[in-house]
């Protein structure tokens, strides 16, 4: 039973590599979808051009909240003009 417990040890160890790589996976795949959709609230829906760093419609300033999945938009008194639920992720 000695000879063999590094077989057991190296099966753990890889199925622990495995299990590893999917964890990382997903978070990679979760930040860049974080990062899409405070692009797409920005950008899409409250009308900033990063281009020419303006705002292309009435307001000044934004928040994605990440639980709610909801982009609100704020115009120049600092009121929510828009509010979007994002529906893809």
């Amino acid at each position: 039973m000695g000879k063999n417990i590094w077989k057991i040890l190296a099966i753990i160890f890889i199925v622990l590599f495995v299990v590893e790589t999917a964890f990382i996976g997903w978070g990679i795949f979760l930040v860049k979808q974080q990062q899409k959709n405070t692009e797409t609230c920005i950008i899409d829906i409250c009308g900033y051009d990063p281009i020419k760093e303006v705002w292309t419609q009435e307001f000044i300033d934004y928040y994605y909240d990440k639980i709610d999945k909801t982009c609100y938009c704020f115009n120049q008194e600092g009121e929510i003009g828009r509010a979007v639920e994002l529906k893809n992720g």
